[in-house]
């Protein structure tokens, strides 16, 4: 009777303390793999569409910005040197007529 409560004891703490170890071991790997599976799918979801969203949005505003300040500086110095050619074709005209 002793030698079976003994044994009963020892299998228990043993069964227990081995099935512990194990369930932990497996529940720590499934749940680290689920997680870091689960968290860098949603990280890289995130991190991509703010990305995109952020990139887009200071591109735009960038291209915009340059754009408009290469187009106005190009549009007048078109319109400067036509009309500065213009007006020194009409110049020597006037000139000449006033005397």
């Amino acid at each position: 009777r002793e030698g079976l409560r003994e044994g009963l004891r020892e299998g228990l703490r043993e069964g227990l303390r081995e099935g512990l170890r194990e369930g932990l071991r497996e529940g720590l790997r499934e749940g680290l793999r689920e997680g870091l599976r689960e968290g860098l799918r949603e990280g890289l979801r995130e991190g991509l569409r703010e990305g995109l969203r952020e990139g887009l949005r200071e591109g735009l505003r960038e291209g915009l910005r340059e754009g408009l300040r290469e187009g106005l500086r190009e549009g007048l110095r078109q319109g400067l040197s036509k009309g500065l050619r213009e007006g020194l074709r009409d110049a020597p005209d006037k000139q000449t007529s006033r005397r």
